[in-house]
């Protein structure tokens, strides 16, 4: 029990006070002697100069600190009460060298003094942080951090850095007082950050070589990538515009905030202008450009730009031409539509390629809507002008189609006509409307189509026999070209004459024969009648041949004459000379006869061809007149008397040997200066009737004329002759002159 215990257990309360009062007395008196304290004053060893705020420690032998003390604004400090024995008082300062210390004894019941002495560390920058952190915040670009001098000299700093992402540092060097702030602002430039962590060291320096401040820079760069695109093709060409498509493959990061296309007749043009495209979350971009050359190539590239990568090209460049100019096509008629197999062959035709040429053709074709390449085509594989077919398979009955050909250019459809065609099936109906223009081998046959049908029908024409009365296309069948026509006619030829023909009209419809009544006519003959006439307007050596056609024949003849022969007396075609007579009416008609021989029994009779068989008149005779034998003889000729050869008198002489028949009286000359004088030709020539004629035995003689005062130095040319009422018969032709 401690004696405070007892006290209070055993005495009054009086009693314990003063007891308590003289206990305590004498313990504080025990503690008074078995104590002390330590002071001192901490001091520069340079300047001598107190040192406030110093943090003083003392320890015991065995280390452990047994008091802990500030210095006062004097630079002193007093420890509390210590035991007695050794100890070690210790001083520490910021900006002091560490490890200032002495060992002292303190005695019990006094003050030991103990004071010490700091040496000064060099002076040197501190800042306020150890690391600055930009973190990921696209916007947190500036940040800012503060340097102290606490020593007592004056500073000189410098910053130094070596990274490409700080922008700047400022101020970036300066002089600072002691105990004076200064404010550093750091800048850095993002956009040139790498993706994730980026970390570099920033250092303060002291121009005095004693260290610096080592701050660390931390930023976290955004993920950046170039945007990627494609020209993904050029639509709706026309001559004048065109639509310009792209695509973005990537948006890259940062988004690209611009893009188009440039459109130039150069490829990889840099310069072209740019053609802006609306910016918006679609990948698919395009841009109608307008005012464009027709008939020119142009080159396109797609383009985005983007404040990291500046602007950006598109992988590829497309290149196109505009229209010069555009494709022509022609819807033709269906044909071949069988409605049994559910077939039919379109048909369409490219009258101009245009250009470019097409790239594409073929048909469109709809049951219920104008037909168009957006609904139902059929590619036809080809370029070039001319016709094209496709065969349509599996068509609905009953139905009624619409077709359209088309050429696509540039993307752009180009159509012929709407043409219909119906699956809905009618029957063809066509009739015999009778023959017409018949004759003994031909005829023409009529017939009319009264309804097309559906499926129109494929063929028409006649089928005929002269043996069957109900004849069919398995007899003899004849086709006749054309279906657009109602009425068709064929002119049947090479029949056989007084027969009679069965016919009918017929028409194919999906392969199946549709007739029309039978009609029926008779080919007939009517032979060619011909007479052959008396001659007339004989002559010597010349007669006129006549006949006559009394009936033209069925059929009418093709061709008339004569023939005629002095050996044979019954000519024909074969045995004698052929006189053909242009036309071909019914008539008289004649021949003139030249070259003949006089005095000559000539054999003649007409005739006419029919259908190949010559049809003869009667033969008749007819008998040329003998013309008068005539002889031109010497001629003499003598100068008149005194006349100087000036006038001369000329005697002609000639004989004739037979007066012909009609006999001949009258005889004579004629003369002139040209070798051929005759009596007909009354120009510069002389016709003298002879006067002096002497008969001879036989019908036999002589004739002269004597011409008087003829001109001297001349020649004559003469030539005896005999007149009749056929007209004159002549001798030779002779000369005569008057040159001496």
């Amino acid at each position: 029990m401690s004696l405070r215990a007892i006290f209070n257990k055993v005495l009054e309360p009086a009693v314990i006070i003063a007891v308590g009062t003289s206990l305590l007395l004498s313990c504080n008196e025990e503690y008074h002697y078995t104590h002390g304290s330590v002071y001192g004053t901490i001091t520069d060893a340079t300047t001598g100069d107190s040192i406030e705020n110093c943090n003083v420690s003392v320890s015991d032998a065995s280390g452990n600190i047994v008091d802990r003390q500030t210095t006062d604004d004097k630079g002193t400090y007093k420890t509390k009460d210590i035991s007695e024995g050794k100890y070690t008082v210790s001083v520490e300062r910021e900006d002091y060298y560490a490890g200032a210390s002495k060992s002292i004894q303190t005695t019990p019941g006094e003050t030991t003094q103990c004071d010490i002495q700091l040496s000064r560390l060099p002076a040197k920058i501190t800042a306020d942080t150890e690391e600055i952190d930009f973190g990921a915040d696209e916007s947190l670009t500036t940040i800012s951090f503060k340097i102290v001098n606490r020593y007592l000299d004056d500073l000189d700093w410098v910053v130094e850095y070596d990274c490409e992402w700080i922008a700047s540092v400022s101020p970036d060097k300066d002089n600072l007082a002691h105990g004076k702030t200064a404010t550093i602002i750091v800048k850095i430039d993002r956009e040139k950050l790498s993706a994730g962590d980026n970390k570099t060291n920033l250092v303060v320096k002291s121009r005095n070589g004693q260290g610096g401040v080592n701050i660390a820079i931390k930023a976290v760069g955004a993920y950046r990538e170039s945007p990627s695109l494609n020209v993904t093709g050029v639509s709706n060409i026309d001559m004048t515009s065109a639509v310009l498509n792209g695509e973005i493959v990537k948006v890259g990061t940062p988004a690209y905030s611009r893009r188009g296309f440039t459109c130039s007749h150069t490829s990889m043009d840099d310069n072209a202008s740019e053609l802006l495209a609306e910016v918006n979350s679609n990948a698919a971009f395009s841009y109608s450009v307008s005012g464009l050359e027709a008939g020119k190539k142009y080159y396109v590239r797609a383009f985005a730009f983007s404040e990291y990568a500046g602007k950006v090209w598109s992988a590829n460049e497309a290149s196109f031409s505009t229209i010069g100019s555009y494709p022509q096509v022609r819807t033709d008629d269906v044909s071949s539509l069988d409605l049994t197999k559910r077939t039919c062959v379109l048909n369409g035709y490219i009258e101009q390629t245009g250009n470019p040429a097409y790239q594409e053709r073929g048909f469109c074709v709809s049951d219920s809507v104008e037909p168009t390449v957006e609904n139902s085509k059929y590619t036809v594989a080809g370029s070039g002008t001319g016709q094209y077919t496709f065969s349509l398979q599996d068509l609905s009955t009953e139905k009624t189609y619409r077709v359209r050909a088309y050429a696509i250019q540039n993307g752009n459809a180009f159509y012929g006509s709407t043409i219909s065609f119906s699956t809905v099936t009618t029957p063809t109906s066509v009739a015999t409307t009778g023959a017409s223009s018949v004759n003994h081998n031909s005829a023409v046959l009529n017939g009319t189509i009264m309804n097309d049908g559906n499926p129109k029908y494929t063929e028409r024409g006649f089928c005929y026999s002269t043996n069957n009365k109900t004849p069919s296309i398995t007899n003899s069948k004849i086709s006749v070209t054309g279906t657009s026509a109602k009425d068709f006619s064929y002119y049947l030829s090479g029949l056989e004459y007084n027969k009679t023909f069965w016919f009918r009209a017929y028409a194919i419809q999906n392969s199946q024969p549709i007739y029309g009544d039978v009609a029926s006519f008779e080919t007939t003959w009517a032979e060619t009648t011909v007479f052959t006439m008396d001659a007339s307007e004989i002559k010597y050596y010349e007669m006129t041949l006549n006949g006559q056609i009394n009936a033209a024949g069925t059929p009418a003849y093709t061709q008339k004459g004569f023939c005629y022969s002095i050996l044979e007396e019954n000519p024909t075609l074969n045995n004698s000379t052929k006189l053909v007579v242009s036309g071909s009416s019914e008539g008289q008609f004649s021949y003139h006869l030249t070259g003949l021989t006089g005095g000559t029994a000539y054999y003649y009779r007409a005739f006419a061809i029919q259908d190949g068989t010559t049809i003869y008149g009667d033969v008749k005779s007819s008998t040329t007149y003998s013309p008068p034998m005539v002889v031109t003889t010497d001629a003499y000729a003598r100068p008149d008397a005194g006349t100087f050869n000036l006038s001369w008198t000329i005697e002609l002489t000639g004989v004739y040997g037979y007066k012909g028949n009609p006999e001949c009286n009258d005889f004579g000359f004629v003369y002139g200066p040209g070798d051929n004088p005759t009596a007909e030709n009354t120009y510069g020539y002389t016709v003298v009737q002879a006067t002096k004629i002497e008969p001879f035995a036989n019908s036999q003689g002589s004739f002269s004329v004597t011409l008087t005062s003829m001109p001297g130095y001349q020649k004559y040319y003469y030539r005896a002759y005999a007149k009749t009422s056929l007209g004159y018969t002549y001798g030779e032709v002779m000369a005569v002159s008057t040159q001496p």
